[in-house]
């Protein structure tokens, strides 16, 4: 979260739309705070078992598990580092993990 925080607005809010996960991001670690329980937790009780979706699963996948793991959504400094840590919510390791 803290990380999306410090990012600079690219354009002035109702100017222009433009694609990015970081809203997910942020519902994600609403859940987490509002549900006192992790993500991945809350969707499975909430969503996938009552829509009796038993193959569908979160995974942990990060680099140290998934050799040359490609990195689709991501947020970057100006630089172009890769930013997202895993750290910033128990689930962006699914999403965007470093």
């Amino acid at each position: 979260m803290k990380e999306i925080v410090k990012q600079p607005l690219k354009f002035e809010p109702g100017a222009r739309m433009e694609y990015g996960n970081a809203g997910f991001i942020v519902l994600g670690a609403i859940v987490e705070r509002v549900a006192k329980q992790d993500y991945a937790g809350y969707v499975r009780k909430h969503n996938l078992k009552p829509a009796l979706m038993h193959d569908t699963y979160f995974r942990d996948y990060t680099p140290a598990k998934v050799a040359h793991m490609a990195h689709p959504y991501a947020l970057f400094d100006e630089s172009g580092r890769w930013i997202v840590k895993a750290t910033c919510a128990s689930w962006v390791g699914q999403v965007a993990a470093s």
